[in-house]
């Protein structure tokens, strides 16, 4: 059975809300969004969101032309997965993630690293404290015939670096010490592709 409406007719086609088959949506389904993976309805907290949270944080399936690098055993849970990436150790996004908030609270929220930040802060505010990570510094410059670390301005952000193959450890400028991991892995990259 198919309904026409003409523009002059006196019936009201269903989707208007003066129609009688109209049907309002209940203010507990407004604003949802039907995912792309499961179909299931979520709310959206941003305008560009595609899937719910389940399918964001599930392993994604596979794609064309993706190979298998093997099962492996993820860090966090045990459970073997296959991998796709060669450098992935973590069944899903939401386990990475999971693994790495528990590795910063290691590191970062002890006492004997805010102790050292306190500690620093006087010293920093002279403004004769040079940047820890020495050449790699994105300031740095001569001394004599020596690379060093650029100062740090006592108005300027910093960080209490840790010490690894670019640092010995100390305040360091805030884009110094963010960028580091980025430049360590490209250079062991680097260094594992020259063998």
């Amino acid at each position: 059975m198919t309904h026409s409406f003409s523009v002059g007719s006196d019936r009201n086609p269903p989707n208007e809300k003066n129609s009688p088959q109209f049907t309002p949506i209940p203010p507990r389904y407004s604003g949802l969004v039907a995912c792309k993976r499961c179909e299931g309805l979520f709310r959206s907290s941003h305008g560009n969101q595609k899937l719910c949270g389940s399918c964001r944080n599930a392993p994604v399936p596979w794609k064309p032309g993706e190979v298998s690098l093997g099962t492996r055993l993820c860090l966090l849970c045990g459970a073997e997965f296959e991998a796709r990436k060669w450098q992935q150790k973590f069944c899903s996004v939401r386990h990475r993630h999971l693994a790495r908030k528990e590795s910063n609270r290691r590191k970062y929220a002890n006492q004997s690293h805010r102790g050292g930040r306190e500690r620093w802060r006087p010293v920093v505010a002279t403004g004769s404290v040079r940047c820890a990570r020495g050449p790699a510094c994105g300031r740095a410059e001569l001394v004599g015939s020596v690379k060093v670390g650029g100062l740090i301005d006592p108005r300027e952000a910093w960080h209490l670096g840790h010490a690894d193959q670019e640092s010995v450890g100390g305040p360091e400028h805030r884009a110094c010490n963010v960028g580091a991991p980025a430049r360590l892995e490209a250079q062991a990259r680097r260094v594992s592709r020259a063998w």
